[in-house]
Order: C-alpha cells, then structure tokens, then sequence
C-alpha cells in the first residue's frame, strides 16, 4: 500500500507469514514485491507478525533459523532495520517492524489476544 504524505509516497506493508520452519520462498516473494514497488518511494514500512528467529539480529529469539537469516540477508543490505527491541509473544520477537526511515518510532502495547502490539509512528 502506498500512503501519500505531504513529505512524499511511502510504501506501508502489513506482513503474516505463517511459522513453517524452513520455508523461504514468502520471503523471495516479499524482496521481489518491496523491489518492484519501492524505488519511486520516500521509504518503507514493514510490521507483521513474521514467524522468525535470529539470535544474533532478533535478541530475543530461541535459535537461528533459515527463515530469519532468510529475511536478515533481505533487510541488512537494503537499509532496512527491525525496530522492536522486546519480546511480542511469550519469550521471542516475531512481530518485527522493518523500516529504512529514520524518524519512524516503534512502541509495544499489551497482547491483543497472545500477541503484544506493535505500534509504529512516522514523525
């Protein structure tokens, strides 16, 4: 979705991807999407609930899997950052927001059903 701002067209993406271990091509198909959309964009908003773990780039989570490097190998070298810094369902992070926009905040709100919230604001 783009949502078109007094500072410009920003691509905004609400995300699910189901928890099937090991499946990558969702994430394939999101990098080939977020290409073929953002170049015309002032930056990209991403929140979801993604289903990933990554020790070293998502604190915390309970392993490494490929579908968290998956999506790491995605974000890092196109600028994208993750901005949730504290856990969203039980112990782990799997509701991410991934943003190249410097002023976008990124807050947590109590659980909506076994999820916590996660709010983002862009200044």
């Amino acid at each position: 979705m783009v949502i078109h701002t007094d500072q410009g067209p920003f691509l905004l993406g609400v995300w699910y991807r189901p928890p099937d271990p090991g499946e990558t091509q969702s994430i394939t198909s999101l990098e080939d999407e977020w290409r073929q959309l953002s170049g015309s964009k002032m930056g990209t908003i991403l929140i979801g609930d993604m289903n990933v773990h990554h020790l070293q780039w998502l604190r915390f989570s309970t392993r490494n899997s490929v579908e968290g490097e998956c999506l790491r190998k995605f974000c890092t070298p196109n600028g994208l950052r993750q901005l949730v810094r504290e856990p969203t369902r039980g112990p782990n992070i799997l509701d991410l927001l991934i943003t190249d926009i410097e002023d976008v905040e990124c807050k947590i709100a109590p659980a909506v059903a076994n999820h916590r919230a996660v709010i983002a604001r862009l200044k």
